[in-house]
């Protein structure tokens, strides 16, 4: 299918970067994180503001729940918060030692990442941490399996680890020339993960048999790397732009150049892709034929 950009100038939905972009499982929302202190949530039917959170400090991650019903923030406040999607109102907060990078739902518990080196889990309905693991150094990126049955982290100490989500020993690690910045899970339960250091590629590891799948080769470091809804995909961000790799050859099928340094980026159902930079905008990309959303934007 063609992609191209549809908007190439972007639109401004914060003043300071937007570091993290999400869409929900159905489509019809989207969620930013920025470094002005809110992360927003966007009806894409229409384009409206549906919620604002404001933590007066940088929100790093934004993301819902994979049945749509909620949404949480990860702040340098070090508190993760929970609302949900139909009041929009404050359901939890989570407080950790140190600020906290990223978080990830899975039926009716919450993990989340944070600098003082602990990868949690919490029970949503009691609100209670249920779980805890040490790591070496940041907790940086954290990812349930699409069954929530395995739960994924990318630390400072270079290692990339699997936790039984349940019973909490290791499935798998490994360790990385540099730190490792984002994992991901495709609904083939494959991993991926990124790192500080170009040689390490953007690695993809069947987690089941401990087999590598493939490395995507990378002159400069991948910020991210996310599956597209489908897993035959492996969307990437670096400094330079937006890519799209096929999993299985590890094959370049798209690229997305910006002239701004950009954070993170989505892939919806249909291939609408939206990536989020450190002008604050976010720009759309896809076949000409996808709708795009027409956001309220900030002045």
């Amino acid at each position: 299918a063609a992609f191209e950009a549809l908007n190439k100038e972007g639109v401004q939905v914060h003043r300071r970067p937007v570091r993290a972009v999400n869409f929900n499982s159905l489509g019809s929302q989207l969620c930013t994180a920025s470094e002005d202190g809110t992360a927003k949530v966007f009806d894409l039917g229409t384009g409206k503001l549906l919620k604002e959170v404001d933590h007066n400090s940088t929100i790093w991650w934004a993301d819902f729940s994979q049945d749509g019903e909620l949404f949480c923030t990860c702040s340098d406040d070090r508190s993760v918060r929970v609302y949900d999607c139909e009041q929009w109102e404050l359901q939890e907060m989570f407080g950790h030692g140190l600020p906290v990078k990223s978080a990830s739902f899975a039926s009716g518990t919450l993990a989340t990442a944070s600098g003082d080196a602990f990868l949690r889990i919490f029970n949503l309905d009691s609100g209670r941490e249920v779980a805890k693991h040490k790591h070496g150094g940041w907790v940086i990126s954290v990812r349930f399996s699409h069954d929530g049955s395995w739960v994924a982290s990318g630390s400072a100490d270079k290692w990339l680890r699997v936790f039984d989500a349940k019973d909490g020993y290791i499935v798998f690690k490994h360790l990385f020339a540099g730190l490792v910045t984002c994992v991901d899970f495709s609904k083939q339960n494959l991993l991926c993960a990124t790192t500080t250091r170009p040689e390490d590629g953007i690695y993809v590891v069947d987690v089941q048999n401990g087999k590598r799948v493939q490395i995507i080769e990378q002159k400069a470091p991948a910020l991210s790397a996310r599956f597209s809804p489908d897993g035959e995909t492996v969307l990437s961000v670096s400094r330079h732009g937006v890519q799209i790799y096929e999993v299985s050859s590890g094959k370049l099928l798209q690229s997305f150049p910006h002239e701004v340094h950009v954070n993170y980026a989505s892939m919806r159902k249909d291939g609408l892709v939206c990536s989020c930079a450190d002008d604050g905008r976010l720009r759309f990309f896809g076949a000409p034929s996808l709708q795009l959303p027409q956001l309220e934007t900030t002045t």
